[in-house]
């Protein structure tokens, strides 16, 4: 009783310290963002660094797709990850030139590496995250008359690690099969969240030149405030542009909870049901109650999958689609917010059908054991708000459903 009472006063302190902590974070970015503007901050002083308008021109009209990539990295100036140079080079054979804009400067050698590949590369002045670096390149392409002679645009970064082989190619001809049957869409999205609001993921959309051109979209990138906080990236950021922009258009979403559960239920593998355990949120341990109750396997599987679609898709169904669908992505931050253990991102990155290149498994390896788990975090409330850390991870208890499934394995368990 006084263990749980403890617990439970830490815990509180926690929130109370954290609480502090969002007030001082918003109040920094705010007073960033005034400063900024009020020594004259533009989107041209910030793309100051290898912008070069002759280039773009060219790049676009010799680009007989007209498609355009706008990657957005951050990462250290002396290297390239593994990752990012496998997304980009997806992106060029899907015949997109890309732009990678870095937040903030790259050593010359960097640079010419990234040339090298196919990118022009720009770094931005480091304000506003991910968010602020799309408005600023948009609102160039713009002004100077770039923007209406792209066919496709795509926003993307590397918040995703890209794994390429298998899953890569197989995302690459889903992908162009999608953006060559243009007149049943206007937008195309990897993924879309239902959690609390209907928002298509940022960290890759792709615009047709329907919406490119409408007023809708111009407005939107010319309003964004371009903080430098995460919550504002979110409810200002993809959930404001899903609202005001993108429920006005046709969409196609590349992978769905229906596609995941036809891959499923098609595969022919032997223990299908233990392999799908486990390779799902680590506290969505309850799910197995749900499963192991079912008379079918299908009705199981339907049940697991629906009570997660209500979720982050991108976190509750990230090993499901690897492993199911052919999906070349994953989350730099599905252990940080306690979807995942550690032993399961191994036994991810351990096979060689979905992560060829032994670098970006390494990679991999090495960053989701450096920045830790979410425990990690208990004492550092202000990283921990930052970062968008819970205390114990994403609970996956947020519905009814799910808390009737906890309610019955908890039963069980305590016999």
């Amino acid at each position: 009783m006084i263990g749980k009472i403890k617990d439970l006063i830490k815990l509180s302190l926690f929130h109370l310290r954290r609480k502090y902590f969002q007030v001082e974070y918003n109040y920094t970015t705010y007073r960033e963002y005034i400063i900024h503007k009020l020594k004259g901050g533009t989107f041209e002083s910030r793309l100051r660094n290898g912008i070069c308008l002759r280039t773009l021109r060219d790049k676009i009209s010799k680009n007989k797709s007209k498609r355009l990539a706008i990657f957005v990295g951050f990462h250290n100036p002396n290297f390239i990850p593994e990752s990012n140079k496998e997304y980009v080079k997806a992106l060029i054979n899907c015949s997109f030139d890309v732009l990678y804009l870095h937040n903030g400067l790259l050593e010359k050698q960097t640079i010419e590496k990234l040339e090298n590949i196919g990118c022009n590369v720009i770094c931005r002045e480091n304000i506003g995250q991910d968010f602020g670096a799309w408005k600023d390149m948009i609102l160039y392409l713009s002004k100077y008359n770039l923007l209406h002679r792209i066919n496709w645009l795509l926003i993307c970064n590397d918040s995703n690690f890209f794994t390429g082989g298998f899953n890569g190619e197989a995302f690459q001809e889903r992908f162009k099969e999608r953006l060559e049957k243009q007149s049943d869409k206007d937008f195309i999205s990897l993924l879309c969240n239902y959690q609390m609001l209907l928002h298509h993921q940022s960290y890759f959309i792709c615009f047709s030149n329907n919406v490119i051109k409408s007023s809708r979209f111009l407005k939107y990138w010319k309003n964004y405030k371009i903080l430098g906080n995460r919550y504002h990236a979110i409810e200002k950021g993809e959930k404001e542009l899903s609202i005001t922009v993108l429920k006005y258009f046709r969409q196609s979403i590349l992978y769905t909870s229906i596609d995941l559960y036809e891959s499923v239920i098609n595969s022919k593998e032997n223990n299908k049901l233990d392999n799908f355990i486990s390779n799902l949120p680590i506290n969505a341990f309850y799910l197995e109650k749900c499963i192991n109750e079912s008379n079918s396997e299908k009705i199981a599987i339907i049940r697991a999958i629906s009570m997660l679609e209500k979720y982050n898709q991108s976190h509750a169904f990230g090993l499901l689609l690897m492993t199911y669908c052919n999906y070349p992505f994953l989350k730099r931050d599905v252990i940080l917010k306690g979807s995942f253990s550690m032993s399961q991102i191994s036994g991810i990155i351990s096979k060689n059908h979905i992560i060829s290149n032994r670098l970006i498994a390494e990679e991999m390896s090495a960053y989701f054991l450096r920045v830790g788990l979410p425990y990690s975090y208990w004492h550092s409330p202000k990283e921990a708000h930052r970062k968008g850390i819970e205390p114990h991870g994403e609970r996956y208890d947020a519905y009814p459903d799910s808390q009737t499934y906890m309610k019955k394995y908890m039963e069980k368990e305590l016999g």
